[in-house]
């Protein structure tokens, strides 16, 4: 099992749901606590050694290749080599965004979604996973319709992933971040070209690890283990992540040093 020493980042959305929110900023510089989503991202990343991170921009792209160059450079005292992809496509959906960023899947890596805040032990479990291909789920909370939900069979490999499973029969929610090895990845190239060819939009690349997760064993899950986090789509759910999950994350880090 070797260890992730890249991470790509898809970053490229234009945040709508967030409205004003997002007018003059990408969504993950919105701040929580004072410190930048993608800013908690680095940090964390930089913390399990990832040394380089591809980032796919779109949505004022300048202003986060800017951020990410300076701040996000300083905080983590230039251990962290940032290189990006501009995505000017972005009605086609984020699983554009992954086929951009295939000449960067030749070792493994770590995929992240840039809206997501989580406790720094989430990704401490992903490194012990021992497949080199896994998934983080929530397997805990109560699941609904929003939820991109995943299944699994008897032997833990990821049978399907989609908003659209049955609750009842899924065993989690993905939160937006996976290790990849190169295999896999191939695997998943090769039915998001196909996807991209049939013009059916928007298309995420969940909808091309759906195909190959049916088809092939090589996917499994890694559970949260009940660690805060949460996505942000909406102004509820930064509301969530600013009045729940950010004193969460900070008493444990507290606990940490003590």
């Amino acid at each position: 099992m070797t260890k992730p020493e890249r991470a790509i980042i898809f970053a490229a959305g234009l945040g709508t749901r967030l409205g004003a929110h997002t007018q003059n900023i990408p969504k993950t510089l919105l701040n929580l606590g004072n410190v930048t989503m993608f800013d908690r991202m680095i940090i964390g990343l930089n913390r399990i050694g990832v040394r380089n991170v591809t980032v796919v921009i779109g949505h004022l792209a300048s202003t986060l290749r800017q951020h990410a160059t300076t701040k996000s450079s300083e905080l983590t005292e230039n251990n962290v080599s940032f290189d990006f992809i501009q995505n000017d496509s972005l009605d086609i959906g984020n699983i554009y965004s992954f086929w951009l960023a295939r000449s960067r899947m030749t070792d493994e890596f770590i995929l992240l979604n840039s809206d997501v805040v989580f406790d720094y032990g989430i990704l401490d479990l992903l490194l012990s996973s021992p497949h080199d291909s896994a998934l983080l789920i929530d397997d805990r909370k109560t699941l609904g319709a929003e939820e991109m939900k995943v299944s699994v069979n008897n032997r833990k490999f990821v049978t399907d992933i989609s908003k659209q499973l049955d609750p009842s029969k899924a065993a989690g929610e993905y939160i937006g971040i996976m290790k990849i090895s190169p295999d896999t990845a191939h695997l998943v190239l090769d039915k998001v070209e196909l996807l991209l060819n049939a013009k059916k939009c928007p298309l995420y690349y969940e909808d091309a690890f759906k195909l190959v997760a049916r088809e092939n064993e090589c996917l499994w899950t890694c559970s949260t283990e009940g660690l805060p986090w949460t996505e942000i789509d909406t102004e509820q759910d930064l509301n969530f992540a600013i009045d729940t999950i950010v004193p969460k994350l900070q008493k444990i880090l507290r606990q940490q040093i003590s």
